[in-house]
């Protein structure tokens, strides 16, 4: 968060919330592959605006390791249920551009997939 949080504008605002719409419908529809391609496509906005090319080969290695457990946690409710508003939790504190509360949001959204 703390490599692209200066490069989130309006724009990107819009972006995060157009992409979790769409994930908030897979989720409500229970399209697995839909909503990996959504989360990853979310998450994927903060990576790109951080520039750093090592930090997108590396996520780009660990999600295809990750994949299974993503599958896993997916399929489950809790999350289906949780991660679009934590999504959305993140984009309002991205909106008060409030870095201390995007990060503990996104470390909940980590830990939870841990838990499923």
């Amino acid at each position: 968060m703390d490599f692209s949080f200066h490069s989130v504008y309006d724009e990107v605002i819009l972006e995060l919330r157009s992409l979790n719409q769409k994930f908030s419908k897979a989720c409500h529809d229970s399209d697995v592959k839909t909503i990996r391609l959504y989360d990853s496509r979310f998450h994927g906005v903060f990576v790109a605006l951080s520039n750093n090319t090592f930090l997108k080969r590396f996520i780009e290695t660990l999600e295809s390791h990750v994949a299974r457990i993503e599958n896993m946690y997916y399929i489950a409710d809790a999350g289906k249920s949780r991660s679009p508003k934590q999504h959305e939790e993140l984009i309002s504190a991205l909106q008060k551009h409030d870095l201390a509360a995007a990060c503990a949001v996104v470390r909940k959204n980590w830990v939870n997939t841990l838990i499923c």
